[in-house]
């Protein structure tokens, strides 16, 4: 990460013009489309602002007006702040995006243990691993589709 990202202020603030990210960034999500045709681009909504949630968000969404297919996740753990979604759509165009509820029962131990591999992180994000795989399963289950019993929401250009 470039050096001009060297405080938490500037982490989760808005990208410098000249990050010199936004070029590789193009590059590497053009050149894995024009690989793959067929696949889905999974980017963040950059939801809590972090810098290089909003980096990868921009290329994608110049991906996906460019006709390559593109689902946008919600970043935990800011999604769950209490209107943390809501401020998102206020800074883009929500509007133009629709929501999908995908199924991921089979899933949730793998994303936990995968989770998990951020040691660094768990404390500060969450509090402890106990307490972030009951913030996880508990958000899993508020964005469930019916039938299933835990869930993750993409959002989708229409």
């Amino acid at each position: 990460m470039p050096t001009y990202y060297n405080s938490s202020e500037a982490l989760f603030g808005a990208p410098a013009v000249d990050d010199t990210l936004v070029t590789a960034l193009d590059t590497a999500l053009l050149a894995i489309a024009q690989r793959y045709p067929d696949a889905v681009i999974y980017a963040p909504l950059a939801i809590g602002e972090h810098v290089d949630h909003q980096l990868v968000y921009a290329a994608a969404v110049r991906l996906s007006k460019a006709g390559t297919p593109v689902a946008f996740y919600e970043d935990i753990p800011y999604v769950l702040a209490a209107g943390a979604l809501e401020r998102r759509f206020g800074q883009v165009d929500g509007s133009m995006l629709m929501s999908s509820l995908v199924a991921i029962d089979g899933y949730v131990a793998r994303k936990l243990s995968a989770i998990e591999a951020y040691t660094s992180q768990i404390g500060m994000l969450f509090g402890g691993t106990t307490q972030m795989h009951q913030r996880i399963k508990r958000y899993a289950d508020t964005v469930r589709p019916e039938g299933s019993s835990f869930g993750e929401r993409l959002w989708l250009y229409r």
